[in-house]
């Protein structure tokens, strides 16, 4: 397996697992704030999304289809039930840390160019919502 085809498994399983993290935070913290539980599960729907075109343009590109889908999610609702001892504030600023090093990744491959097009349009179909991910912390706890 190459890099690149290693790196779009990667990103499918992390959108996956993504997802159902988000989720069960949502149903968690659906009392913290008001609609911030269902802010949080629409983040989850749109790492879904991710994940569904990741998987897509990995068929496109490899003619494979990715089938971890369900273990990734259940891994991802794992971790959220894992995380519950942990503060709130604390869980977010790692969620939105690892989302703002995922935009720095996405913003360098435009900025750098990638020989794939539709590579491209994929990252830059996700960028806005990666943005708004990294700022969940913020939302939650910023003076706004």
């Amino acid at each position: 397996m190459d890099k690149f085809q290693a790196e779009i498994r990667s990103s499918f399983r992390t959108e996956m697992f993504a997802f159902g993290l988000y989720t069960v935070l949502g149903n968690q913290y659906k009392s913290f704030k008001p609609n911030f539980g269902e802010h949080l599960k629409e983040a989850g729907k749109q790492e879904h999304m991710h994940g569904r075109i990741f998987r897509q343009f990995y068929k496109k590109q490899y003619n494979i289809d990715l089938k971890e889908e369900k273990l990734c999610i259940a891994f991802g609702k794992l971790m959220g039930y894992a995380l519950t001892p942990m503060p709130l504030s604390k869980k977010l600023k790692m969620i939105s840390d690892n989302e703002a090093n995922v935009v720095v990744k996405i913003e360098k491959q435009i900025t750098d160019g990638v020989d794939n097009k539709d590579y491209l349009k994929v990252l830059k179909r996700i960028l806005p919502d990666e943005i708004a991910h990294s700022k969940i912390y913020d939302d939650a706890f910023g003076d706004k």
